[in-house]
């Protein structure tokens, strides 16, 4: 009996996948998703999932639930509540972490040389905005759209020592600079959520799909990163007193993961650390990427990456410069990814260490 009725909804949950796909594709908006893992040395994984979201248009009115005077920026992928808070409160560059545990340098290294910041323990805000935004709004305004505590943070107004965020550039205009850490305020699942509902696919397909909160949680480091940049032209406004405005959203979900502890052993696939292969791609993506990055040291016996996908599909998992990359978008799913160090029992990592000594010392 509910069967047309089941046929009907089918059809407009497909034409309206359709109608978006188009509004990609005919918009200056575009979605980006991407993965990391690596190899640490003492046996750990490290994973990096980032999602970036940007639009390029020019404000123009657009109704929104606080303010029906507001001129916000049009976009088919940004959510309304990202810019509404950028117009708010003035946002032109934000970054927000909520890290939890203790990165180890000695043994982990940087996680990526080129972007990491050091992210504390807890909450960290930098933030750049207008002269007369109110800090205490804005954190309040966190804290609701993140459920945490954010609340609590109090932000310095342009601290005497540099602590902005070395990704920021220095704005155009005169902005104000506040700066605020909460070492109580840690991530947990409940911060997890309210970021999902950001992305376009949320954790329906995509590489998002592949994030379990339980089992992120369950390694020894995790870092949620929220970052919002608001780049404006110092054009003059046209008769229609419009700005042309770019405005980037990144995400990132970083953690530590401990197979080892698991299994005594390095190896791993999708499904032991994220429990699936990646099933389904994200139609709204303009980019999905896997990649896997070997790391050697004096004493680490050569691992083995291989896929178990489809054969057209291999060439885009062939190493370059000691990195394998996916193109999930070009990809048959589903796709499995496994890592393996066949000639390796059980790893150990102190006698690893102990016999790599012993060889840098002996005479």
């Amino acid at each position: 009996m509910n069967a047309p009725i089941d046929r009907l909804r089918s059809l407009a949950i497909f034409f309206l996948a359709i109608n978006l796909a188009d509004c990609q594709l005919t918009t200056s908006d575009s979605f980006k998703e991407s993965l990391t893992i690596r190899p640490l040395q003492d046996g750990k994984l490290h994973t990096l999932f980032k999602f970036e979201l940007s639009t390029a248009l020019p404000t123009r009115p657009l109704e929104s639930p606080a303010s029906s005077n507001l001129k916000l920026l049009q976009s088919d992928l940004l959510p309304i509540s990202v810019l509404e808070l950028a117009d708010r409160f003035g946002i032109k560059q934000l970054s927000l972490s909520l890290s939890r545990g203790r990165w180890e340098y000695d043994r982990w290294s940087e996680p990526n040389p080129d972007h990491w910041q050091g992210y504390p323990r807890g909450s960290e805000l930098a933030v750049w905005l207008n002269p007369q935004s109110n800090a205490t709004e804005l954190t309040n305004t966190l804290a609701g759209i993140f459920c945490g505590s954010l609340n609590r943070l109090t932000l310095l107004k342009d601290p005497p020592i540099a602590l902005s965020n070395p990704t920021f550039s220095t704005p155009a205009h005169h902005q104000s600079f506040y700066h605020g850490l909460l070492p109580i305020e840690q991530p947990c699942t409940e911060n997890l959520s309210p970021l999902f509902k950001l992305l376009p696919c949320g954790r329906h397909a995509g590489l998002a799909s592949m994030i379990d909160t339980h089992k992120i949680f369950d390694g020894n480091w995790q870092s949620i990163r929220f970052k919002l940049f608001d780049h404006q032209s110092d054009s003059q406004p046209s008769a229609t007193n419009q700005l042309d405005s770019n405005l980037r959203l990144e995400i990132e979900i970083e953690t530590v993961l401990d197979q080892v502890r698991k299994t005594t052993k390095r190896d791993w696939d999708f499904k032991s650390i994220f429990g699936h292969p990646i099933e389904k791609k994200c139609p709204l993506s303009s980019s999905s990427i896997v990649e896997i990055v070997e790391t050697k040291d004096a004493y680490e016996t050569e691992a083995l990456v291989r896929p178990t996908i489809h054969p057209r599909a291999h060439a885009d998992g062939l190493p370059v410069d000691g990195k394998h990359q996916y193109d999930i978008l070009k990809a048959i799913l589903p796709l499995e990814v496994e890592m393996k160090w066949p000639s390796e029992e059980k790893f150990k990592y102190r006698e690893r260490l102990k016999s790599h000594f012993l060889s840098e010392t002996s005479p």
